[in-house]
């Protein structure tokens, strides 16, 4: 074998394009055709691939070195490894926890803390895999270190990897190309079920486990390449090279043809990693195997694309951040491209000094050496370790507001809301539910989009405090018959149609157990202005349009005309709540008023230019004592919803009860004004979605409802639970579900009539 390991300049140009795909696909260009290279997020698949080549070809150079798998080995991989990512980890990572603590307070400083802690020790995969994080979400854009989760993986890799290697050498006889097949199987098998299985298909996108078998595969080109065989029909005869020559062309050409039908025709309808990543993994592989002395090796190798090769780790490490900075403060309008345009060039003039600063001098043993590398390394991971862990636990911030911003910007009630499976927005396989031991009624569901998710917190306590059961099927807008189409590439979102599907026959034909539903209380509402407006009401800054439009299953091609598409909405919306009204209780939410702006924020800008301006002044006077009140014009609310309060004004039925939210925040404390806040808190968390203390004032009216239902209620369900509530006959700890049975109580599924 030969020990050398020969520099190729189409390894980093496989680099160039992977990088390029990552940060447009970050970018998100939204053209006319569509959003641009939607495969782009494949690009980290093709780093994975050529970090396994490449960390096989390290230890193999080694072992052949040394003849045998010794400490020198690991101490000379991980040694190589520090000075390649963490010098620079390090400081982004530092950069950006000054940055954000500036300019950000709240569940959304604090979150972002958490997530400099697991990025600090490489545990961000983990971290985001439990949130059920979406990587692809529009909101997961604004997460400045959710990119870290690839390079958590890489690391992970890095310290099992060369345990595998010498479990091979000792025990296996070398066995390595077996040994990588069985467990790339094992991997893709395991990715496969995942993406079947439970709520697992946003957990597997940032596992080690279902990703190995990328890196493996990549390992799998390196054994192949230093394969005494391979190497003798290098070094054969003319008339062998032509052949193998001949050869390469061939499979050059098949890796780049796989590789850019993954690009074009995967995109984030498909399941991933699952077996579909296979593609861009086999292409990759091919490439890296097959592209020498030929076209392929020639295009790989143009410098240009060679030169971002060399500047793509610190790339990806910059622009995420230097893109969801501007995100998170919304300060640009994500259609606006030519942004878009400025903050790729900011990050690659940022990659470039990371690079000749940061990452050439610590990769280089002249400039600086191991006890060097060891003393900084070990200084900046413990203050980075214990300065994330201090403010995550302590919750301080670097700059010093009024408590009354401090303790409500950025509030996030539906985050509050999570069982053993993780938070319960958006979840569609595996509904959160409590006290859902037997069919007995009445138990609540919880329909609707993220306006119905901030909502939850109050509700669940009230159900779990009053043993009702509840079931949680939130995060999407629930309108059945209807599909929904990508607006950029009038692509169907068919995953939609289905998730709603399931969630209309658990409410008015069967349930999950297959009895027939009925018999609940549903509390049903949405964010109906943006689906029927195809927008968002703004205050103050950039416009913010729908990335999605809702229509007809019934009517094929896409409908360009908003008012046609309007009126089926409405239609739709009218037939679902008919629909459930069937044999359910609706509790219906009349739409929330939005603010138009970030509260929050408004007021930590004020404080720089009056830093007391908010102390002590009680709400009953603030119009005229305090120039700083934030509102919302009551005619905008009614404009924007005109068409659906009058479609919900005319509805009745003797299950249907209504909770106006407008009666809570407008026209009441200002004429005319839509109230954000008060003296105490501040009701919105963004600029519609309510804070926990917003959701508790148009809860109180739900609950409300609930305990006058729940009087009226046929069936000897409330009885029971007067019985159990009353503490007679209930042993010390005993459940409800071990209290019915004990008392072999039976309890019927009344249906409404």
């Amino acid at each position: 074998m030969n020990n050398s390991i020969k520099y190729r300049p189409e390894i980093d140009g496989l680099r160039g394009i992977a990088i390029i795909l990552v940060v447009l696909y970050h970018a998100r260009f939204y053209l006319e055709e569509g959003f641009i290279v939607s495969g782009g997020f494949l690009g980290v698949d093709i780093f994975f691939v050529i970090s396994g080549y490449l960390m096989m070809n390290i230890i193999l150079k080694e072992i052949n070195i040394y003849k045998a798998f010794s400490l020198k080995i690991l101490l000379n991989f991980f040694e190589s490894r520090l000075r390649r990512i963490w010098p620079a980890y390090f400081v982004l990572i530092l950069v950006s926890i000054i940055l954000f603590n500036y300019a950000f307070l709240g569940d959304t400083l604090n979150n972002f803390m958490k997530d400099s802690f697991f990025a600090s020790i490489f545990q961000s995969n983990n971290w985001f895999s439990k949130k059920l994080t979406e990587y692809a979400a529009e909101t997961s854009l604004n997460l400045p270190l959710l990119h870290s989760w690839s390079l958590s993986v890489e690391i992970q890799f890095y310290l099992i990897f060369p345990i595998l290697i010498f479990l091979c050498f000792s025990f296996l006889r070398k066995k390595y190309f077996v040994v990588f097949l069985i467990i790339s199987l094992v991997s893709i098998s395991y990715a496969q079920f995942m993406q079947l299985e439970l709520e697992s298909e946003r957990k597997s996108f940032y596992l080690l486990s279902t990703r190995f078998f990328e890196l493996i595969i990549g390992s799998m080109v390196a054994l192949i390449e230093r394969n005494p065989g391979y190497q003798i029909i290098l070094k054969n005869s003319e008339e062998s090279k032509k052949s193998f020559k001949r050869f390469n062309n061939i499979g050059s050409f098949f890796g780049a043809a796989v590789l850019t039908y993954s690009i074009i025709f995967l995109n984030n309808e498909n399941m991933h990693p699952s077996i579909y990543t296979l593609f861009p993994v086999i292409g990759t592989a091919s490439l890296i195997l097959f592209a020498r002395e030929n076209m392929f090796e020639k295009i790989l190798s143009n410098k240009t694309i060679v030169g971002i090769g060399l500047i793509s780790y610190s790339l990806y490490l910059w622009h995420f951040p230097i893109f969801s900075f501007p995100r998170s403060l919304y300060l640009f309008p994500e259609g606006n491209n030519y942004i878009k345009i400025i903050l790729i060039f900011i990050s690659i003039v940022f990659a470039t000094f990371s690079y000749y600063i940061i990452e050439k001098p610590f990769r280089n043993r002249k400039i600086i050496n191991f006890k060097n590398l060891l003393i900084f390394s070990s200084i900046s991971i413990i203050l980075l370790f214990s300065s994330t862990l201090y403010l995550v636990k302590t919750k301080k911030t670097f700059r010093n507001y009024p408590d009354f911003i401090a303790k409500n910007v950025n509030k996030i009630s539906w985050k509050d809301v999570s069982d053993g499976l993780g938070y319960c927005y958006g979840r569609s396989k595996i509904y959160c539910r409590w006290n859902w031991e037997y069919d007995q009624v009445p138990r609540i569901y919880m329909v609707g989009d993220s306006h119905m998710s901030v909502l939850e917190k109050d509700i669940v306590d009230h159900a779990i405090a009053n043993n009702i059961g509840i079931k949680l099927i939130t995060g999407r807008f629930y309108l059945p018959d209807f599909k929904v189409f990508q607006k950029e590439n009038n692509q169907e979102i068919k995953s939609y149609r289905k998730k709603i599907k399931k969630a209309e026959n658990i409410l008015t034909k069967k349930t999950e157990n297959n009895i027939p539903a009925g018999g609940n209380i549903v509390i049903y509402g949405a964010y109906f202005s943006s689906y029927l407006k195809d927008n968002e009401y703004v205050q103050e800054g950039t416009e913010r349009t729908s990335k999605t439009f809702y229509q007809p299953v019934t009517i094929k091609n896409p409908i360009d005309d908003k008012e046609i598409r309007e009126k089926y909405i409405l239609d739709g919306i009218e037939k679902s709540i008919i629909n459930l009204l069937e044999k359910n209780i609706v509790i219906l939410v009349y739409p929330i008023p939005e603010a138009g702006l970030l509260v929050g924020r408004k007021f930590m800008n004020l404080t720089l230019k009056d830093s007391t301006f908010i102390e002590g002044i009680p709400f009953d006077s603030w119009i005229e004592k305090n120039p700083y009140y934030i509102t919302s014009p009551y005619s905008v609310y009614l404009e924007r919803n005109k068409k659906v309060i009058e479609l919900f004004n005319k509805l009745n039925h003797p299950n249907l009860y209504k909770v106006f939210s407008d009666k809570v925040f407008c026209n009441n404390q200002i004429k005319n004004r839509c109230i954000t806040h008060n003296d105490k808190t501040i009701f919105y968390h963004d600029r519609s979605h309510l804070s926990p203390d917003g959701a508790k004032l148009v809860n109180a009216n739900i609950i409300q409802i609930l305990e006058k239902i729940y009087k009226n209620f046929p069936g000897d369900y409330t009885e029971v639970m007067k019985l159990y509530q009353s503490g007679e006959g209930v042993k010390p700890g005993e459940g409800l579900k071990s209290f019915i049975e004990r008392n072999n109580i039976q309890i019927k599924n009344k249906v409404l009539k």
